[in-house]
């Protein structure tokens, strides 16, 4: 019997003679690819990231497609035990392919980020992903808690860039602002001391000097200017609302970089682009 299952690769490539092979076998309940030339059979997910798999391409495919369906692991767990699924798969087992998914994504996602560049008028902002939470237990530390994210939000489309940042300084920020963002810009800020020198009369842009139109809003007075009520940040303040709203509904704290970048890639891809990077990455070969 020969599966049709999506996730088959289409070929793999014979390591005894170099031969691509189409031809698919199943045997003993396993997919195999028979080179016609030398007679070997080569593993459906021989070299990749799947090569340890366990389980059966068919339980693979159900979790890829919930991974898709934006379910947590504990979700997936409920889903897959239900009368008819009837699906025997531990919650162990669904992290570590969630784990492989998510570490796909990463990469497609850092890839993407850091060749990404907007123009037209963009919105910047910082914000802090976790409060501190006080507790006096040696044995509970909080290491996300001084973690910040620098965002860059394109105006009237859904282009957004994210980057994690460890300083919130002129060194740090600068250089992300000038290489994806196109000098003949307009930039909409707040007044954080990174952007506007707050110690003179008026306030003077730090921008500017870069070449960029830059316009911006003191949060302490006003979050919308009441001179010009399109001076605002308001468009990258819903997407941190949004991405927090997220972290939350997936529960993630430690590996929250992975579930901000999952997040990114379902807002900027359609279903069947985020499969078609997911499969290329689970067939992609181990060098």
């Amino acid at each position: 019997m020969e599966s049709s299952f999506s996730l088959l690769p289409k070929y793999k490539k014979c390591w005894k003679c170099n031969v691509f092979t189409f031809n698919i076998r199943f045997i003993n309940g396993i997919h195999y690819f028979l080179c016609k030339k030398c007679d070997n059979l080569i593993l459906w997910n021989d070299k990749t990231c799947l090569s340890q798999s366990k389980i059966h391409v068919q339980d693979i495919e159900i979790l890829l497609t919930l991974f898709l369906d934006n379910k947590t692991a504990s979700e997936t767990y409920s889903i897959i035990h239900y009368s008819f699924v009837q699906k025997t798969m531990n919650i162990k087992t669904i992290r570590r392919y969630f784990e492989i998914f998510n570490m796909i994504i990463y990469n497609y996602v850092e890839d993407k980020m850091s060749t990404a560049f907007l123009e037209g008028e963009i919105e910047i902002d910082e914000t802090h992903l976790f409060k501190v939470k006080k507790s006096s237990a040696p044995h509970r530390p909080y290491p996300n808690s001084s973690q910040w994210l620098f965002g860059l939000r394109k105006r009237g489309c859904s282009d957004f860039i994210i980057f994690p940042v460890t300083k919130r300084d002129s060194k740090t920020l600068d250089p992300i602002l000038l290489k994806h963002v196109s000098i003949n810009s307009i930039i909409y800020s707040d007044s954080y001391s990174v952007y506007v020198n707050n110690q003179t009369l008026p306030k003077q842009s730090k921008l500017e000097k870069y070449g960029y139109t830059h316009l911006y809003v003191n949060h302490k007075i006003e979050f919308v200017s009441l001179a010009f009520n399109y001076i605002h940040t308001n468009t990258v303040e819903s997407l941190w609302k949004e991405i927090k709203t997220y972290l939350r509904r997936m529960k993630s704290t430690n590996k929250f970089i992975f579930t901000i970048y999952r997040y990114y890639y379902t807002k900027i891809l359609e279903k069947e682009a985020q499969y078609e990077i997911l499969l290329k990455g689970l067939h992609k070969e181990n060098i």
